[in-house]
């Protein structure tokens, strides 16, 4: 079972702030309230760079946590930064980042297979939950971010 999921956030803040915020993947347990934990796998890498390398574990709605790894191997600042995702999930990630005026939008594609056994058992019923679950991982992201960086939470146009 592969997925391609695709999300895109509009926060109402300076590009600057929202780039280092979002790579900086240690903290967001601290505004991103599905993520449990982050671990630094990489050392003397700084957030942000090539060869960064992360350890995370995601918790929703459903009593089940995801835990998989991050290696940013592609990355050019305040435009986009590029990863290879390992674990209970493989694939790839691409976070893109733009500015016009004072709003920064951020754009999340997600590309991945789970590697969980019963996952791909049951995919008939694991996907869409899956789909739906990243939905609100990511849409509680985006609000998290806009709280935690003291801002308002632009609405999405539809």
């Amino acid at each position: 079972m592969q997925l391609h999921l695709y999300n895109t956030w509009h926060i109402q803040a300076p590009l600057e702030t929202v780039w280092a915020t979002v790579v900086n993947q240690q903290a967001w347990p601290k505004w991103w309230k599905v993520v449990k934990e982050v671990d630094l796998l990489s050392k003397g890498i700084h957030y942000g760079e090539k060869g960064y390398k992360t350890k995370t574990r995601l918790q929703g709605f459903i009593p089940y946590s995801v835990t998989f790894s991050t290696e940013v191997i592609v990355v050019k600042p305040l435009t986009y930064s590029k990863g290879i995702i390992r674990g209970d999930l493989l694939g790839n990630d691409l976070w893109q980042f733009s500015q016009k005026r004072t709003n920064t939008t951020v754009s999340y594609t997600l590309d991945i297979t789970p590697t969980v056994p019963w996952m791909n058992t049951f995919s008939l019923f694991v996907k869409p939950i899956l789909f739906f679950s990243h939905q609100i991982f990511m849409h509680e992201g985006e609000k998290g971010l806009s709280q935690f960086l003291q801002t308002e939470h632009i609405a999405h146009k539809k």
